[in-house]
């Protein structure tokens, strides 16, 4: 575990993500305001095995699942990165089923 709230628990990101993950990178409502078009399966397992093996000096090596305490279920991802400005930043990408909700605003008191 990284980190938790009160209802969510961010972990590393497991082969055993592929198919919600797969349901969040498929959807244009989810990708829409991300410089990324929707993926296919083989893209977005391609990526999540990259997300995985992300080594120490990866510009991957930050980003992990957001899994819903009460369910298990993975919810979306969090990372941290450097914004435009170069100044530090915790991101977010939510499956749409569980956007407002108020999890996006939780997981940043985390």
């Amino acid at each position: 575990m990284i980190f938790e709230t009160e209802r969510l628990t961010v972990r590393i990101l497991i082969s055993q993500d592929a198919d919600p993950f797969f349901d969040m990178m498929s959807n244009p409502n989810v990708m829409d305001p991300i410089p990324r078009p929707v993926m296919k399966r083989a893209e977005s397992d391609a990526f999540l095995d990259k997300l995985i093996s992300a080594k120490a000096d990866s510009s991957y090596k930050n980003v992990w699942a957001i899994v819903e305490k009460k369910s298990n279920f993975f919810i979306g991802l969090c990372a941290y990165l450097k914004n435009d400005e170069n100044n530090d930043e915790i991101g977010y990408r939510l499956r749409e089923q569980f956007w407002r909700i108020g999890y996006g605003t939780e997981k940043q008191k985390g």
